[in-house]
């Protein structure tokens, strides 16, 4: 088993490739100053946490997180042509405001 390449220089000199932050990662891959050996296991770092990422599935509370913008936004969205002084009416509104609070609140009970 070959041993996990290091960082041979930088801010993370010595590190492991699997403990630098993608994003570094990333950026040495454009650098063209960057040789194989280290450059082919950078890539192959990179695809590794690749594969990782879309076989794990997403956390509940990111989902939910995520389902919490929706609703946002579209709340956001809707409450710009419902509100009274923007041209739609009282009634609008209420209706708009309930149905964000239920929906927020039926996400907000998923939580484990």
């Amino acid at each position: 088993m070959n041993p996990q390449p290091t960082m041979p220089f930088g801010r993370h000199k010595g590190a492991p490739l699997e403990a630098l932050p993608t994003s570094y990662l990333s950026w040495l891959t454009g650098l063209e100053t960057l040789h194989d050996p280290l450059k082919t296991s950078v890539v192959e770092e990179l695809a590794r946490r690749e594969l990782e990422a879309r076989a794990a599935p997403p956390a509940m509370e990111d989902v939910q997180r995520a389902a919490v913008n929706i609703v946002k936004m579209g709340y956001h969205e809707l409450a710009k042509k419902s509100h009274p002084d923007r041209g739609g009416t009282h009634a609008q509104m209420v209706n708009l405001n309930l149905a964000y609070r239920t929906l927020v609140a039926k996400l907000d009970s998923l939580t484990p």
